[in-house]
């Protein structure tokens, strides 16, 4: 779904955009001029269509419920959804849909959600968009996710060669991230000089951060043919600045998922599946699941070879902490009161046939399917992250097996 971005300055005034598909959390987008001290960033639906018996809204009317009436509403594929007296019923927590009140999701929701509930939403229909192009800023009345955005000043503190196509950059921070598990900041560059996209323009894509201090945090990067973005970020050198919005909160949020609220304590277990550098905010979470006691946890991380690895010290250090033969007895009962939570960890490569038995035994040297879901124990639920074809996949293979409910399985 085409969104049109807009750049508006502190005081308020408009300095043009422009508009470029963007497809869900990690999507691109081109605006014109360059970015300024305390510019916002805006985001708007551009061009929408359903069936003509409904009613016809304007993004105007859209506003008014969401500001005025104080009520939810989504934008799916252009048809408009009043969710309001479902919100606190959702499976992924009311957080999600409140962070995209107002806006078109419509092609992050069907690559989540299966047919039965694609299916079960109409009933929460209440019209669709009209072709109109508006200029109206978006906000939930409950939450200040939906834009517009504030942007940050940061400088480049070291820039770490992972591999020829990852690199982790440590960013200074003016302020401590106060930053959910799995939560992420937009990182805005600018395009450089005679790139097709036209001079003046910039680019924003989504990243975790991995907090290594109070004023600073690094990000993890893999070079996509996105190139006029990466090819810029892979070039900072210590000194250079850029600008970021956020933090914004994750797609899932452990405290309000009811799912896993309402299992005991003893019980839950949460499958957590990633795939290249999604495991950046899987780990985030995975170590705030074990650190706080909240849940057992079963991490998947899948990747070609082991030189695409990240986060491997850190990951040593967890599963020296939580590791299955570490806290568990025989009897599979807690053998440390303080520490009883677990991390059963399952690596599956994909290209190589390269064993690295010091990070786990359960190694498997295929993709994520029907043989890697009978290695793993049932759910309580399970999150995934990583890349649209990855994450379907991954969904389809969860709930065929057993693993957990498809309302129970949610995408980063």
């Amino acid at each position: 779904m085409p969104l049109t971005y807009q750049l508006v300055s502190g005081t308020g005034g408009s300095l043009g955009s422009k508009s470029e598909n963007t497809k869900g959390m990690m999507g691109v987008v081109l605006c014109k001029p360059s970015v300024k001290k305390n510019d916002r960033l805006t985001c708007v639906p551009r061009r929408m269509g359903a069936e003509s018996e409904y009613k016809v809204f304007t993004q105007e009317e859209i506003q008014h419920l969401i500001s005025v009436e104080k009520r939810l509403i989504l934008i799916l594929n252009g048809v408009v959804y009043d969710v309001t007296d479902f919100a606190q019923k959702h499976p992924g927590g009311e957080e999600v849909l409140l962070s995209n009140a107002g806006v078109e999701m419509g092609s992050t929701f069907d690559r989540i959600h299966g047919k039965t509930t694609r299916l079960s939403v109409s009933k929460y229909r209440i019209g669709r968009m009209n072709t109109a192009r508006s200029r109206v800023t978006v906000q939930s009345p409950r939450t200040q996710l939906s834009g517009p955005f504030a942007l940050t000043d940061t400088t480049v503190l070291e820039s770490e060669v992972v591999t020829e196509d990852i690199r982790r950059i440590l960013f200074s921070s003016p302020e401590p991230l106060q930053l959910l598990p799995g939560g992420y900041i937009r990182v805005v560059v600018q395009v450089p000089e005679g790139n097709f996209a036209g001079e003046g323009c910039f680019s924003e894509r989504c990243f975790c951060p991995i907090l290594t201090s109070e004023t600073a945090f690094s990000i993890i990067s893999r070079r996509s043919a996105d190139e006029f973005f990466y090819n810029h970020l892979f070039s900072l050198q210590p000194g250079c600045s850029l600008k970021y919005a956020g933090p914004f909160p994750p797609a899932w949020i452990a405290e309000k998922d009811k799912a896993l609220q309402s299992e005991a304590i003893d019980s839950r277990n949460v499958l957590l599946v990633a795939g290249g550098t999604g495991f950046v905010p899987i780990y985030s979470i995975a170590e705030y699941l074990l650190e706080s006691n909240t849940a057992d946890v079963t991490l998947v991380l899948s990747i070609g070879s082991m030189h695409q690895m990240v986060l491997r010290e850190e990951l040593s250090a967890l599963r020296a902490a939580y590791g299955e033969c570490k806290n568990r007895g025989v009897d599979g009962h807690s053998c440390n009161s303080e520490c009883h939570r677990i991390m059963r960890f399952h690596l599956l490569l994909t290209r190589s046939k390269e064993c690295p038995m010091t990070l786990t035994d359960n190694v498997h040297f295929t993709r994520f399917g029907a043989e890697v879901v009978g290695c793993l124990p049932k759910a309580t639920l399970a999150v995934v992250c990583g890349p649209p074809a990855f994450t379907s996949a991954v969904v389809e293979a969860v709930v065929k097996g057993g693993i957990c409910h498809e309302d129970r399985v949610n995408i980063l």
